[in-house]
């Protein structure tokens, strides 16, 4: 894309999962066989991931960010708005996850 806007926030992004991705490969082995990821769910052993959980939030972001990336190639042309709130949309995607990961990591170390 040729927008600024869409460009620097898809750019950032990509930086944000690095540096998360990083996290995770250097937190790796501190990380008990369980942890507590899904927290949303009712108190229990429902909550529990294996440690190869902390990595769902990651892969996920990451699928939302890529599809955002070409439905953005995609649309720019025809909707540069809506190319921009797709860059917008990964960009916080990614932060969220990687505060998420940071919380739950500094969580269970």
């Amino acid at each position: 894309t040729a927008d600024n806007i869409t460009r620097s926030m898809m750019a950032t992004s990509i930086v944000l999962f690095v540096i998360q991705l990083g996290i995770i490969l250097f937190s790796y082995q501190n990380l008990p066989p369980i942890i507590p990821l899904f927290n949303q769910l009712p108190w229990g052993a429902e909550r529990l991931g294996t440690r190869l959980s902390i990595f769902l939030p990651f892969t996920t972001a990451l699928i939302c960010a890529f599809t955002n990336l070409v439905l953005a190639s995609i649309t720019y042309n025809a909707m540069p708005l809506v190319a921009r709130i797709m860059g917008v949309t990964s960009f916080l995607v990614s932060l969220l996850c990687l505060i998420f990961t940071i919380r739950t990591i500094l969580l269970i170390t």
